[in-house]
């Protein structure tokens, strides 16, 4: 798994996410556990610092008049 990749810079930086590729019979080991659960954990964090937190929503343009 890469973390190390970006999209873009700075806070509003969205790291790259790597999800598991499940398919019939893969046999299912505790790395492919922890990645998925990796996953999801990061994808929330991400959710909770773009979103939830305090001021602007990254992404978004702030023009005072």
């Amino acid at each position: 798994m890469e973390k190390e990749k970006d999209h873009g810079s700075g806070v509003c930086a969205i790291p790259f996410f790597e999800r598991n590729n499940y398919f019939y019979s893969k046999l299912m080991t505790v790395r492919d556990f922890f990645a998925e659960q990796r996953y999801f954990n990061e994808k929330r964090w991400l959710m909770n610092r773009m979103i939830s937190g305090w001021g602007v929503v990254c992404g978004l343009d702030v023009i005072y008049d």
